[in-house]
């Protein structure tokens, strides 16, 4: 992403825990959540939350969810910040 400062990266990770500081612009980091997430894994997010973009939560198949599923439709993965994104499990 570094070398490329022209186009934008993006990831979904649970792995909280590891170093982002030196993340670059645009590469937007996004944190994914399901019911299965521990309450310490949640705690290190809230520790190192400022180096992710969004959140991503994966909720039950007939809940009500933000995501279209459908990313050339939507593409506020890349674009929004500070958004919590709400995907039907599937």
């Amino acid at each position: 992403a570094k070398g490329a400062p022209d186009i934008i990266f993006y990831a979904y990770t649970k792995s909280f825990w590891l170093d982002f500081s030196g993340k670059p612009d645009n590469f937007k980091l996004i944190a994914s959540f399901d019911k299965t997430t521990p309450a310490d894994r949640r705690a290190l997010y809230e520790k190192n939350k400022r180096f992710f973009d969004n959140t991503f939560t994966v909720v039950e198949r007939a809940a009500p969810s933000t995501c279209p599923a459908d990313c050339s439709i939507c593409d506020k993965c890349w674009t929004k910040k500070g958004l919590n994104i709400t995907v039907n499990q599937h």
